[in-house]
């Protein structure tokens, strides 16, 4: 029996061209023109360049944004010189620091050797970012007061009943989270970001680039009096965030806030309780809902509240709302509904 007949058994006619053998005859001839094309002795190869090495700017991105681990940054640094330089600035760029864990002299050597060993990094870049969790301890307050690498940070985040009693903040702060009693701010010219739980500070200096402030867990009278303090002298505050308010909401109105704020971030309650005319600047407007309505989505009643907010505010673009559950379907329908110009965008968040 032929090959091509042992392939074609819809047909008898042997005549007709054997589908297996054109296949076959059109393979070899592909392999024998790239056999003589790229293996023949007198045949010129094409020159394969190397491949060109990555900027240390564009190396130090892909480390930072590909949201690498620590032991997986440590791996990187040790592929190449080129992948160490870009590596190590972010994987010694932050350090955390927990004095309330306990462990006695045990832990606070352990610190010590680590602060220590701090020093020793370049000072560019250097320690980027401090964290630090501590309570009435006078041994982290010696081991602190030695750490020369922690006063160049840019970001600081400090919490615990007498942190800011253990750090002096650095004067180059960009970034400054501060959960603990402090009394005075120092002068932080670079200062773009702050944030404040409970207890505010005194603000006694200009702050000329505070762009963002988050004030967390206050009453109305600190809220006040924060808000009061700190306006005169943040002449260039952009978005303001107001969350977690340990007060009463029925009592609790906002009739001004800082003419320069232009993104405004408060609970659902919270924004009931805003004027039209304290939103008169506003161009993007941030509600954060309560747990309640993390599934529910907004009631027909907070849908009404919040129209009538909105069309007030004459130069707001965006009703950003964000916690909500998809299957509430009513919210879906409110958009057009907000106002001429306004765009409403909803952001869902897992409450866990």
């Amino acid at each position: 029996m032929s090959l091509a007949r042992a392939h074609a058994p819809f047909s008898e006619d042997v005549t007709s061209p054997p589908t297996l053998t054109v296949a076959t005859t059109l393979e070899l001839e592909f392999k024998r023109r790239w056999i003589a094309n790229d293996y023949s002795p007198g045949a010129a190869q094409p020159p394969y360049p190397p491949a060109p090495s990555l900027p240390d700017e564009l190396l130090i991105l892909i480390f930072t944004c590909d949201d690498l681990s620590t032991s997986e940054l440590a791996s990187a640094a040790r592929v190449c010189r080129l992948w160490h330089f870009a590596a190590t600035q972010f994987l010694y760029s932050s350090l955390s620091l927990d004095f309330g864990l306990g462990g006695g002299s045990t832990l606070i050597s352990d610190y010590e050797t680590l602060l220590g060993w701090t020093s020793l990094l370049p000072a560019v870049p250097g320690l980027q970012t401090f964290t630090l969790w501590a309570h009435e301890n006078s041994s982290a307050t010696t081991i602190l007061a030695r750490a020369s690498a922690l006063r160049a940070v840019r970001e600081l985040h400090v919490d615990g009943p007498t942190t800011a009693l253990l750090v002096d903040i650095p004067h180059r702060l960009e970034k400054l989270s501060l959960y603990a009693p402090s009394e005075t701010l120092p002068p932080l010219p670079d200062l773009r970001s702050l944030s404040i739980s409970n207890s505010p500070p005194t603000f006694e200096h200009e702050l000329h680039n505070l762009r963002t402030l988050k004030l967390l867990r206050m009453d109305r009278n600190l809220l006040r009096k924060t808000l009061d303090s700190l306006a005169p002298r943040a002449a260039n505050l952009h978005t303001l965030t107001l969350l977690y308010m340990d007060t009463d909401y029925n009592t609790y109105p906002i009739a001004d806030l800082p003419s320069s704020v232009m993104v405004l971030r408060v609970e659902l309650m919270l924004a009931f309780r805003h004027s039209t005319g304290a939103l008169a600047a506003v161009e993007e407007f941030e509600v954060v809902l309560d747990h309640h309505r993390w599934y529910d989505g907004l009631y027909d009643t907070d849908l009404q509240r919040l129209r009538s907010l909105v069309l007030g505010c004459g130069r707001l673009k965006v009703v950003r709302i964000v916690g909500m559950s998809w299957r509430g379907p009513k919210v879906r329908h409110a958009g057009p509904d907000f106002g001429s110009g306004v765009r409403v965008e909803y952001v869902r968040l897992d409450p866990w």
